[in-house]
């Protein structure tokens, strides 16, 4: 997905887990079964004409459907 957004982000492996305790932990922060007040802008998706925009997709169809546009829709 970076690459395809043409995003340069520098990884870094490990061969074992090294706890970070600077980091702030937010894997509790949004829960998908919790409605959010968020307005989502519309781009064009492929089937739009027979089922009108999808809302709350992925990373993967704003792609799939925006191309190189990705990064100026988000």
């Amino acid at each position: 997905i970076l690459k395809l957004m043409k995003l340069k982000v520098e990884l870094h492996f490990t061969d074992e887990y090294h706890p970070n305790n600077y980091s702030v932990d937010f894997r509790r922060s949004i829960n998908p079964k919790q409605e959010y007040d968020f307005e989502q802008k519309t781009y064009f998706q492929v089937f739009d004409n027979r089922k009108g925009f999808l809302k709350n997709l992925s990373i993967v169809d704003l792609l799939f459907n925006q191309g190189p546009n990705t990064l100026n829709y988000l």
